[in-house]
């Protein structure tokens, strides 16, 4: 059983503020989808991963990031299996002491609405090297109204 959630919106501010979220998402009518993977605490820095995956199961797309309390005393961090380094993000304090991990996949203008395919989206996000941080959330893509 994880530890881990996901809340969706389509600004930070909204998962950060736990607003209530949406039955669907037209990809036609916003810019980015954001989610906050919540989870109990997190290392000094700390590598998140994320994989989208259409109705149909498939891989999508993946991302990268980093995240600290303190980004600016470790500004950069190269994740294990790449040769780059990413910038380190902050991490937030939510509710009950929990760690907040924002994260927003750009929609307008990309893949999302170019190869538009409407249905149930699946969303893994996983920490390395923290035990019990895989979770995986749905979100609904639409196209049109």
């Amino acid at each position: 059983m994880s530890m881990a959630s996901l809340h969706f919106g389509t600004t930070e501010a909204d998962v950060l503020s736990g607003a209530p979220e949406p039955m669907s998402y037209d990809v036609l009518q916003i810019n980015d989808l954001w989610f906050a993977y919540a989870i109990g605490s997190i290392p000094d820095v700390v590598v998140m991963r994320t994989e989208t995956f259409m109705p149909d199961g498939s891989l999508f797309t993946s991302y990268i990031s980093a995240y600290s309390f303190d980004p600016a005393a470790h500004p950069q961090v190269i994740p294990q299996g790449y040769s780059l380094p990413v910038d380190v993000r902050i991490a937030h304090r939510g509710a009950n002491n929990s760690v907040e991990l924002t994260y927003g996949i750009a929609i307008s203008g990309t893949d999302y609405v170019r190869h538009a395919t409407p249905g149930v989206w699946k969303v893994k996000v996983s920490l390395d090297g923290v035990d019990g941080s895989e979770v995986t959330g749905t979100v609904m893509l639409k196209v049109g109204p």
